[in-house]
């Protein structure tokens, strides 16, 4: 029972996953003023959302690599599935997870490399967005660690039964 509460945990994870996304990660700020935001797929195809009237929106460099967050998010919900429906071993799904969130959670922190405006007085920060992202593929990592431990935990113990 407990084994399919991780999935289902990581399942409503990845599907958060899936909409922050398409929330705004990053706030660009000038003078502590927030005159721009990057959502993850603007991060990815090259563009942000200008908030301050009179600001350009200049050209910004695509960073492919922000694809692998929604690609993470996508094998955190169907290594989830396979684990709660039992499509595939428990083990395996968990392992997937795990590997599912690291490459997520890789992609996520990419972003913080991000830097938008040439300019001395504009900053690029994180938004609440951004951090959850990074905590729900740290939940769905978790989920698969104790998919693990539990997994491995369960199999002397029916070995020891069917002994008996």
């Amino acid at each position: 029972m407990a084994a399919r509460t991780f999935f289902l945990i990581a399942l409503l994870a990845g599907a958060a996953l899936v909409a922050l996304f398409f929330l705004p990660w990053l706030s660009v700020r000038v003078a502590g003023q927030e005159i721009a935001t990057a959502t993850g797929r603007q991060i990815a195809e090259g563009g942000l959302t200008a908030k301050a009237v009179g600001t350009a929106k200049e050209a910004v460099e695509a960073r492919p690599w922000a694809w692998g967050a929604i690609g993470g998010a996508g094998l955190v919900l169907a290594a989830a599935v396979a684990g709660a429906a039992r499509i595939v071993r428990r083990r395996s799904a968990a392992s997937a997870l795990l590997f599912a969130s690291f490459v997520g959670a890789g992609a996520v922190l990419l972003a913080l490399t991000v830097r938008y405006l040439d300019s001395p007085f504009a900053s690029t920060k994180a938004t609440e967005a951004f951090w959850a992202s990074v905590g729900l593929f740290g939940l769905a990592a978790l989920c698969g660690v104790l998919e693990l431990v539990v997994s491995s935990t369960a199999a002397p113990r029916r070995a020891r039964k069917g002994r008996s």
